[in-house]
């Protein structure tokens, strides 16, 4: 990705699905939701402080409050 041989939004997806998924530690991105408690919900994140400060340096143009507001036409229950 530093070298321009991949996009920043398709690393990041890519990066917290095998993160989750596969290595079984938390995503660094954002990009993986669920729905618990009625709403949409990022699934397991490191240091969440410093999350919208992470997707910006990966080229992602919304912050997470701005991601989960994509999810609410989407039913959760």
């Amino acid at each position: 990705m530093a070298k321009g041989e991949a996009d920043g939004g398709q690393y990041a997806l890519m990066y917290d699905r095998v993160a989750l998924d596969f290595d079984n530690r938390p995503q660094r991105y954002g990009t993986q939701v669920w729905c618990r408690d009625g709403g949409w919900k990022p699934r397991e994140v490191e240091d969440p402080a410093h999350l919208d400060e992470r997707r910006n340096a990966v080229g992602l143009k919304k912050s997470e409050a701005e991601y989960l507001k994509l999810f609410s036409d989407t039913p959760c229950s």
